[in-house]
């Protein structure tokens, strides 16, 4: 648990329950992008060390930005650019798809679990029914035609009885 030295915070502390080691290893990758940067010293309105603190909050606790600009004493635009410089730096260092599965498999792990978009796919793309549902002979709204789904020719507000497949569950 990190505990800042106290500021304008209402509570006098700002903690988030994160190892210092976390703390420090942000810190340091978002210093070595100001170096990259050639960012002179003092010319930020937050230290690293403050700055990781800011983001490691957003995304442990997801304190609001507002309330991220306040307790840090910047304003809320500078929050904005201090939390998404750090989101770009984490990016950076994060292992892309290819790195990350060789690492699993050296590791000797069976099964890894994705999280987010990794292959975009076509499949809802895949045309509606071209059977008349309750939009007209023009309609291919597939919701229209999933709540047609009954094995027994239905006749409602719509017209003359239609079939329509049940919806695709796999």
């Amino acid at each position: 648990m990190i505990a800042e030295r106290p500021g304008p915070c209402p509570t006098g502390f700002r903690v988030v329950d994160v190892r210092r080691e976390t703390v420090l290893f942000l810190s340091a990758l978002l210093h070595a992008e100001r170096r990259r940067r050639g960012t002179r010293r003092g010319r930020r309105a937050l230290g690293c060390f403050t700055q990781a603190v800011l983001i490691l909050r957003w995304f442990c606790d997801g304190t609001r930005i507002r309330q991220l600009a306040a307790d840090h004493g910047i304003g809320g635009k500078t929050a904005y650019r201090c939390l998404h410089e750090g989101i770009d730096v984490l990016a950076a260092h994060a292992p892309d798809l290819h790195q990350a599965l060789n690492a699993a498999q050296k590791a000797g792990l069976t099964h890894v679990t994705l999280d987010g978009i990794v292959i975009a796919t076509d499949r809802v793309a895949t045309p509606a029914p071209t059977v008349p549902t309750c939009g007209g002979p023009e309609s291919t709204n597939t919701t229209a035609a999933t709540s047609r789904s009954s094995p027994l020719p239905t006749a409602g507000p719509c017209g003359s009885p239609t079939y329509a497949p049940a919806a695709n569950t796999t």
